[in-house]
């Protein structure tokens, strides 16, 4: 399969590199085998191998190929593929077929094309492969169909394509597979207020919660970063979480030791009771001992700087919930 090394000057191994015939393959190429200057001296010119002259005879040739003929070209091997028993040869077609798509659907307008040829169709059995690469290859296809482009999101939806996503964040045993699903749910129901009903209808909330409560450290901020942007974009979001307990779920998750994701989790809780009353209660509730936490956890990063945006958090979490309390957080008497 193509690997994604990021060495330079074509050291060992780069003879048996292989590259996708794609502009993104051929940057990599490039990239992968121009020398680094190590003087001023004009670097020397080295003839071509023989598989380094096929590689880029057959990338032009894709390239110069109708777009559209690529993408029915994978969408065929796609078919033939899952039509097959799985084999480490039918996965490496998949894998291979699914890169040149992605690639090819960065464009808005190929993007769209795929839908209307049929592709949507493969979806649901790709996400059931039993290859973790697969499984994360075609969650990052949703992602790039979905991206700013309402055509895809419409129909993305409509083919219950955030179903399989909730399933695939929830359940997938490949860490990877599951971050890929949580990208590719983001680019589906962000700026689509109709994609953010579905979501909160298929109790979305709770899978995000499930996430961030995992080890996985990817997972946790990427989580918090989606129900940060989903509050900033829509107010009435934080009624809803806050019906659900989300003010004491989040508080949960950095009550115990520091972690690297509780900058993110810290970040989406000061989010949600910004301008919002009932959070802001929520928080003042005894049990969660939050003026406590924060005290301690403001004491534990003075003078780090590397933890200036969580603890610049904390304080402002401070300020909106215990700005007129008293030092145990206790309300002052009127």
């Amino acid at each position: 399969m193509a690997s994604r090394g990021t060495g330079h000057g074509g050291g060992e191994g780069e003879e048996s590199r292989q590259y996708r015939p794609t502009y993104g393959g051929m940057l990599e190429f490039a990239v992968n085998n121009t020398a680094l200057p190590v003087s001023d001296e004009p670097p020397s010119l080295q003839p071509l191998s023989t598989e380094r002259r096929a590689f880029l005879a057959n990338a032009m040739q894709s390239i110069m190929t109708d777009p559209l003929v690529q993408v029915k070209r994978q969408l065929q091997s796609i078919q033939e593929a899952l039509e097959q028993d799985d084999s480490e040869e039918t996965f490496e077609i998949l894998e291979a077929s699914l890169e040149g798509l992605i690639d090819y659907c960065d464009n808005l307008d190929i993007a769209n094309d795929f839908h209307k040829l049929g592709g949507f169709l493969h979806l649901p059995a790709l996400f059931s492969s039993t290859c973790p690469r697969v499984r994360c290859l075609i969650a990052e296809l949703v992602a790039t169909l979905a991206q700013n482009n309402p055509y895809t999101q419409q129909h993305l939806l409509a083919a219950e394509v955030l179903a399989l996503l909730l399933k695939q964040l929830d359940e997938d045993d490949n860490d990877e597979a599951r971050v890929k699903s949580l990208y590719a749910l983001s680019c589906l129901i962000r700026n689509m207020p109709e994609a953010q009903t579905k979501f909160i209808e298929g109790d979305g909330f709770s899978h995000l919660i499930r996430a961030m409560q995992t080890d996985i450290v990817k997972l946790k901020v990427k989580s918090a970063f989606l129900l940060s942007a989903l509050c900033a974009s829509d107010s009435s979001i934080k009624d809803t979480l806050g019906n659900v307990g989300m003010v004491e779920q989040l508080v949960d998750l950095f009550a115990n030791e520091h972690k690297p994701s509780d900058e993110h989790i810290i970040g989406a809780l000061l989010v949600l009771i910004t301008d919002h009353p009932k959070n802001i209660m929520n928080c003042l509730q005894p049990e969660l001992e939050l003026h406590t936490l924060l005290q301690t956890r403001i004491e534990l990063l003075e003078g780090k700087e590397e933890f200036q945006d969580e603890m610049e958090h904390c304080k402002a979490i401070m300020k909106i919930c215990f700005d007129s309390k008293n030092d145990s957080g206790q309300p002052l008497p009127r």
